[in-house]
C-alpha cells in the first residue's frame, strides 16, 4: 500500500488526540433584593451595569483576567465565576469536538448568580440626594448607608465624589477614615443608662457646643 500525501494525514491524526482545554462558564449575574438585574454579561469580555453611576464602589470591577478586582465582584469571585475546570476533548478529523474524556458531569454554561440585600430603588434615591448635596456644599465626597433596623440588612450602600470617576481597589465606603462625631454618643449614653449612672430625664451642661482640650476646640 502506498500512502500519498502522508504529511496531511499525520496532521489529521494528531488533531484526534485528546486536547486539554479550560472550561470557563459565563460569569453569573448580580441582582438586588427584589430580583432586579444589577450586573450582567454583554459578551465574554464585558460586564454591564444598567443603573450606571453610583454602583461601582459597591459592585466593583473586573481586572484584565476577567476576575473580580474589588467590591462584590471580588468578594464573591468564587461564586460568580462558576465551576472552572480542565477537560479533555477528542476531536474528529475535521477538528470538531465529539466527546469529553473523564468528565461525567454536565458543564454549566453560566456561573452562579447572587442576590444582594440592597434595594435598587433606595440605592438610586440615596445616591441622587447625596450627589446633589456634595455638589451643593462643594464637598470632596460623601457616604450614605441605609440599614433595616430589625434585621441589620443593608438596603443602600452609596459613595459620591466630586472628582472624576475612577476605579477603587477598596471601597471608600468602608476604607475612608473620619471622626464618628455625634453618632458615637449613642454608645456611652446607652452604657450610662444601663449601669444606672444616669437617668433618661437627666440634663447636662454641654459647654454651649464647644469644649477645649489642650487648647484645641472640640465642637
Amino acid at each position: 500500500i502506498q500512502v500519498i500525501g502522508n504529511e496531511r494525514f499525520v496532521k489529521l491524526a494528531k488533531r484526534q488526540f485528546p486536547q486539554i482545554r479550560v472550561w470557563k462558564p459565563r460569569r453569573g449575574n448580580i441582582y438586588d433584593s427584589k430580583g432586579r438585574l444589577l450586573v450582567f454579561n454583554i459578551d465574554d469580555k464585558k460586564r454591564a451595569v444598567p443603573e450606571g453611576e453610583g454602583w461601582e464602589p459597591l459592585i466593583g470591577f473586573l481586572n484584565w483576567k476577567r476576575s473580580g478586582a474589588s467590591g462584590i465582584e471580588y468578594y464573591w469571585e468564587d461564586v460568580l465565576k462558576g465551576d472552572v475546570r480542565e477537560i479533555k476533548w477528542i476531536k474528529d478529523g475535521k477538528g470538531r469536538k465529539v466527546i469529553r474524556v473523564g468528565c461525567l458531569n454536565v458543564l454549566k454554561e453560566e456561573g452562579n448568580s447572587i442576590f444582594l440585600s440592597v434595594d435598587r430603588s433606595i440605592q438610586y434615591k440615596v445616591y441622587s440626594f447625596l450627589k446633589q448635596q456634595v455638589d451643593r456644599l462643594s464637598a470632596n465626597w460623601g457616604i450614605g448607608i441605609v440599614q433595616e433596623i430589625k434585621t441589620g440588612r443593608i438596603l443602600a450602600f452609596v459613595y459620591a465624589d466630586r472628582k472624576e470617576k475612577k476605579k477603587y481597589i477598596s471601597s471608600p465606603i468602608v476604607s475612608r477614615f473620619f471622626e464618628p462625631g455625634s453618632t458615637f454618643k449613642i454608645i456611652p449614653a446607652a452604657i450610662a443608662i444601663e449601669e444606672n449612672i444616669v437617668k433618661p430625664e437627666d440634663k447636662f451642661w454641654c459647654e454651649e457646643g464647644e469644649y477645649n482640650v489642650d487648647g484645641f476646640p472640640i465642637r
